[in-house]
């Protein structure tokens, strides 16, 4: 039996605002949710495959640094924020209750990775200004994390960044519902931006692409979703389950910190 929504009916009384109604979640919905998730999730992985590919099966790559590309020095203490990205990745789980919007949140996902595969394959970019593994020592925590990161990501496929597209799409998602949170989320996505410059990920056209890449989809899928009849209580969650997502990144973190005292450098396999 097909869902619909049930528009809130104002009585015409201006003297008090909506009611916010309970939410009952049933199992179908809840399976739905993680199986969009799961398909944000790995369908994400497709970035790996491709960049894979490029490094073994391309010789030519497109270098589009500006001059403040080569002004930004490698910070490596900034990679603390650049892998945000795998929390904020996940924050409309926590903030959008509405099954049809997290729908349309899924399909602005899927249509901003599929751009950016695309733009990978006809406009290949190298990042040829973070320096070599070999060059890089890993003496500290952040240095680890630096160098496992570009271990597990060759720098190609960088035009669009795809990591600011994705943290973009993330944050448009909660600001659609939640202008407290979006906003936060937002801040957070302009830090990661400039993350990526200075872990020397991407250069600053990157970084714009991803960003226009990331509203363009919002516009075509999600801006004009219509949500003025939706009762907060179906629309969003309630604002304290984002310490879920504070809680999912101090998780990965110490993780990869166990890992990081455990002296896990898989580099090391490949001789680097």
């Amino acid at each position: 039996m097909p869902l619909k929504h049930i528009p809130y009916q104002s009585s015409g009384q201006e003297a008090s605002p909506p009611k916010r109604e309970k939410f009952h979640w049933t199992l179908p919905s809840v399976l739905e949710r993680i199986s969009l998730a799961m398909l944000i999730f790995f369908s994400y992985s497709g970035y790996y495959g491709i960049n894979l590919w490029l490094e073994r099966e391309k010789n030519e790559f497109y270098q589009p640094a500006f001059w403040i590309d080569y002004l930004v020095p490698l910070a490596p203490y900034w990679i603390v924020v650049y892998l945000g990205l795998y929390t904020i990745l996940f924050a409309p789980i926590f903030v959008i209750r509405d099954r049809f919007l997290f729908r349309q949140v899924a399909y602005t996902y899927l249509l901003t990775q599929v751009a950016s595969w695309i733009l990978f394959l006809v406009f290949p970019v190298k990042m040829i200004l973070r320096p070599a593994m070999a060059d890089l020592t890993a003496n500290s925590y952040v240095t680890w994390l630096t160098k496992l990161t570009y271990y597990l990501d060759p720098p190609n496929c960088t035009f669009p960044s795809m990591h600011v597209a994705m943290a973009a799409v993330a944050a448009m998602s909660c600001w659609k519902v939640d202008r407290y949170i979006g906003k936060i989320a937002l801040t957070f996505t302009g830090m990661i931006g400039v993350s990526t410059l200075f872990v020397k990920q991407h250069y600053i056209s990157d970084v714009f692409m991803g960003y226009i890449l990331a509203y363009t989809s919002y516009y075509l899928v999600l801006k004009y979703y219509p949500i003025k009849d939706i009762p907060k209580g179906h629309l969003r969650m309630h604002r304290s389950n984002s310490i879920y997502l504070v809680l999912m990144y101090i998780t990965f973190m110490l993780v990869l910190g166990y890992l990081y005292v455990s002296g896990w450098t898989p580099w090391k396999t490949k001789g680097i």
